[in-house]
């Protein structure tokens, strides 16, 4: 799974409505979702795990 789409579709679903994991799991996970984003389903664990990485990755390289 390629990290810039499930980063784009985590953007997506946050811009759209209160931000949670597992919400946010159940939502990108939907048929039509997952045919929009070209995304294979995925366990919710792998959200978390990108937001870690995003997270320090912005503080080895703060704005």
């Amino acid at each position: 799974m390629a990290i810039n789409k499930l980063l784009i579709v985590l953007v997506s679903y946050e811009l759209t409505n209160n931000f949670r994991i597992k919400e946010a799991g159940k939502w990108l996970n939907k048929e039509k979702i997952i045919d929009i984003s070209d995304l294979e389903k995925f366990h919710e664990k792998a959200l978390y795990r990108t937001l870690e990485i995003l997270k320090s990755n912005e503080r080895e390289n703060p704005p």
